[in-house]
């Protein structure tokens, strides 16, 4: 009978539901005129390729950040070795200052009887002997060297000086105090936890909720450095991608001038005889 078919029918089993995964439905910077062509976008693309890409562009916004961090410290570390190698360089006028060391390795440090003791003597006609730079010493080493153009090592401390400026004139070199102690999966683990009152289930449900998050908390880290237009035009922007991007682009700036900051204090830490490797 009709009625014992009805009553042993089973409705299928749903065993997954699929839904795509799109940071938004068209490319903002392709153009369809270009189609063809190489380095040319699609107009439309696949939820798959969509979040890879916005995975590769956050690896790189974090790695990015993580640089900046290490360049911040690296220098922060080399101003107290050229401080403390000034104030030992200084003699007795160092003894009373607030730095104080002990000579455990008995080297003839601050305050020891030894750097008293340990005089430049003269020679026989008592002209007072010359010492050797470090770089002169590892002349000695490495041999003759092409000298370089003397206009491009003016320029080249030309822009060493404008970027340690300007570095000078942020705070804390321009690296924000938000994203200074910690990196981007860290801090976008913990604002994923606070906006949970803010989103409902179904949008914090998406894969590319976490991108969204991601990409204002890096923005949040160069708000020491970057300018009051490109913060307020990331902030405008409604593609993840693109706000990701200017970030990146403004890290990458900003890692450039702390680059050169390092740089010339290099120099100056090996004039002093100092390693500087272990900064950077």
């Amino acid at each position: 009978d009709d009625d014992d078919d009805d009553d042993g029918y089973e409705p299928p089993i749903i065993m997954a539901q699929f839904t795509p995964l799109v940071d938004g439905p068209a490319d903002s910077r392709a153009d369809a005129k270009t189609l063809g062509k190489k380095g040319s976008r699609s107009v439309y693309r696949s939820p798959v390729h969509a979040i890879n890409e916005l995975n590769s562009m956050l690896h790189r916004v974090t790695w990015m950040h993580d640089d900046r961090r290490r360049l911040v410290n690296g220098i922060t570390a080399a101003k107290a070795r050229l401080e403390a190698r000034r104030l030992s360089d200084a003699g007795e006028d160092a003894v009373g200052s607030d730095m104080e060391y002990d000579d455990f390795e008995e080297l003839g440090w601050v305050g020891s009887t030894q750097s008293d003791a340990q005089e430049p003597s003269g020679n026989a006609s008592g002209e007072q002997q010359k010492e050797m730079s470090m770089g002169e010493f590892l002349s000695s080493f490495q041999g003759p060297q092409a000298p370089l153009d003397p206009l491009a090592q003016l320029a080249r401390a030309e822009e060493e000086q404008k970027a340690i400026q300007f570095l000078e004139g942020l705070d804390n070199l321009g690296l924000a105090y938000f994203g200074y102690f910690s990196a981007i999966p860290d801090l976008t683990d913990q604002a994923l936890k606070l906006f949970v009152p803010y989103y409902s289930e179904e949008h914090r449900f998406r894969e590319e909720h976490a991108f969204e998050i991601a990409s204002f908390v890096a923005l949040r880290t160069v708000e020491g450095y970057a300018s009051s237009t490109e913060v307020g035009w990331a902030l405008q922007s409604t593609s993840t991608i693109e706000r990701l991007q200017a970030t990146y682009n403004i890290m990458a700036n900003h890692r450039i001038r702390l680059e050169k900051m390092a740089e010339h204090l290099s120099h100056q830490l090996l004039e002093c005889g100092e390693e500087c490797v272990d900064l950077w």
